[in-house]
């Protein structure tokens, strides 16, 4: 989970074409950005200015799950951010009736903190109503009139509802020859999950991506989820695994490349020739990327990257180049496939418990 930075999120525009128009997101609606995550859900979110900072607020709807968000980001001093990891709750009243939700904090990258309230769809009809609103936290208390956001919400709506329609078409992964299974989940600082609170959550009984979710996984408040959390590998059989599109690349004038054959992990100097091509199979950690230039399979740098051209036929912005999957064992006992994209903004999955680099481990729970 990372704060979103909406001026970034709208820079990228989604098309669907349901009827006989095509709707464009990210879309503004009376001064929220409206967006897809991915294909289960749909979030709005816009700046609240309190005091001297701006918080991110969002709010999500999906197949399982709706949450309201609050991105405490890049705060000007470390009290604030301490305060932020303590327990907030938001309260919403309408009619003189009141609900109440605790947040879950979850601690992202740089110093930000994200606190997340998940709800039923109780709250949509709240604020659709216009109800006041307070938001309770040791960080600072907001209390307003929320105005009402049937507009905002309908527009949510229509954005899952473009999404699903869509499914079928957009979000086709068939994993063939042009996909690249690679060992573990890739990057400097792998990504993964500790969980925030008991979660039960659907997961497929095989990995393949048009596969339905029908397995209940229960996972464990303070289960941390990564390749560095060893005790944990183990214990739950978790087994790690990469789908990573691949590209095809033309070299673009003579030059020589150090690489690293994999077979052996014998290093070469390799010459190519203008108009070589070579497959980008999967991009490893630290600048480093696996290669295949014939039938061999390298180990190389970005050099390679910026002395070609892409040549394979562009993926639309719907298309996915990049999956992770985890086989696990549940505590309920079940097994089966997690695709990472289907928890990403569920907010009992938080980011995961690194002590250090190459070490995680479970949270302890109180």
């Amino acid at each position: 989970m990372k704060p979103r930075d909406f001026l970034l999120v709208a820079a990228t525009a989604v098309s669907f074409v349901g009827s006989a128009t095509a709707t464009e997101y990210p879309r503004v609606v009376d001064g929220w950005l409206v967006y897809p995550n991915n294909f289960n859900s749909c979030s709005m979110g816009t700046k609240v200015q309190h005091q001297d900072e701006t918080f991110d607020v969002i709010f999500s709807i999906g197949d399982s799950y709706h949450s309201f968000q609050i991105d405490v980001a890049n705060s000007k001093s470390s009290a604030n951010v301490e305060a932020a990891r303590k327990p907030a709750f938001l309260t919403l009243e309408t009619a003189g009736k009141k609900s109440t939700w605790k947040g879950v904090i979850a601690e992202m990258k740089e110093g930000a903190v994200s606190t997340i309230f998940a709800f039923d769809a109780e709250i949509l009809s709240l604020l659709s109503v216009g109800a006041v609103f307070e938001l309770r936290s040791d960080y600072f208390n907001h209390e307003a009139g929320a105005r009402a956001l049937g507009t905002q919400l309908a527009a949510l709506r229509e954005c899952i509802a473009n999404f699903q329609n869509s499914k079928a078409v957009a979000s086709h992964r068939e994993y063939d020859a042009s996909w690249h299974r690679l060992k573990g989940w890739v990057g400097e600082y792998p990504n993964g999950f500790t969980l925030g609170a008991d979660a039960t959550i659907k997961i497929r009984a095989v990995l393949r991506y048009d596969t339905p979710r029908s397995i209940s996984c229960l996972l464990k408040k303070g289960a941390t989820y990564h390749q560095w959390n060893r005790k944990r590998v183990v214990s739950d059989d978790l087994e790690f695994v990469s789908m990573s599109k691949i590209e095809d690349y033309e070299v673009k004038a003579d030059f020589t490349a150090q690489l690293e054959r994999k077979l052996d992990r014998r290093s070469m100097r390799i010459q190519f020739r203008k108009g070589d091509r070579w497959s980008y199979l999967a991009y490893l950690a630290e600048g480093n990327l696996l290669m295949r230039f014939g039938d061999v399979v390298y180990v190389g740098d970005q050099d390679l990257v910026e002395n070609s051209s892409l040549v394979s036929p562009p993926l639309r912005t719907t298309d996915s180049k990049y999956d992770e999957w985890l086989k696990l064992r549940c505590a309920n006992g079940a097994m089966g496939w997690l695709l990472a994209e289907d928890v990403r903004d569920a907010p009992e999955f938080s980011q995961p418990n690194v002590l250090k680099y190459g070490v995680a481990a479970d949270q302890r729970t109180k």
